[in-house]
């Protein structure tokens, strides 16, 4: 009994440290130090509801708040659509570093996709000998380009990663920017593939010694 008396007055003076120091931490301090978007969501249930407030807070000039004017504006996104995550504080600044890193890291993925995945494909089709009209046989071909294709598959992976890590606010943005990225990837990639199959065309007419 002795020992449980003990245990107990022990977790009773747990409790009441506890509750001082809760005491002592200023929540309200706390939030006020918080530095909050400037901009926040309200939720409706339909969008005659929304266009009602949105009415009534443009007709008012605003809705007083704590001793601030809040005005209201309809979203022209669904809240669906909205990455409530990437929904912080940050400036123009941080969102164009942002960016400008997510293109460097684009421009790696890159070089490493031309160096790992195409120099192979394009070193094995120029050196190959085209005289008398021989061609690659269709395992070698077929294996260059499933190498190619790994490749480019690598670089859709990476175009969504960096447009993940962009930290856009509304999926929309998201999409946009991963579309760019893989258009400028697919591009470049047929850029590629012009250069690469005019010089190949060029030997393989060599190789039948047609005028070139």
């Amino acid at each position: 009994v002795k020992g449980e008396m003990t245990s107990g007055e022990a977790q009773a003076n747990a409790d009441e440290e506890m509750i001082e120091e809760c005491k002592e931490v200023d929540v309200v301090g706390i939030l006020k130090s918080i530095k909050t978007c400037p901009d926040a969501y309200a939720i409706f249930e339909t969008e005659a509801a929304r266009d009602a407030a949105v009415d009534t807070a443009v007709q008012s000039g605003g809705v007083e708040f704590h001793g601030n004017l809040l005005k209201l504006n309809a979203s022209r996104v669904e809240p669906q659509t909205v990455n409530w995550r990437n929904c912080a504080n940050t400036d123009l600044i941080v969102k164009a570093k942002r960016v400008a890193m997510g293109f460097c890291i684009m421009l790696a993925g890159l070089g490493l996709w031309v160096v790992a995945f195409y120099l192979p494909y394009a070193w094995f089709t120029l050196t190959f000998n085209y005289s008398y009209g021989q061609e690659p046989g269709f395992v070698a071909g077929m294996t260059f380009s499933m190498v190619v294709v790994a490749g480019n598959a690598l670089m859709y992976l990476v175009c969504s990663e960096v447009a993940d890590r962009t930290r856009f606010i509304y999926v929309d943005d998201r999409e946009v920017c991963y579309m760019l990225l893989y258009c400028f990837a697919c591009v470049f990639n047929v850029a590629l593939d012009l250069i690469t199959t005019y010089m190949v065309a060029y030997r393989i007419n060599v190789g039948l010694r047609m005028k070139t």
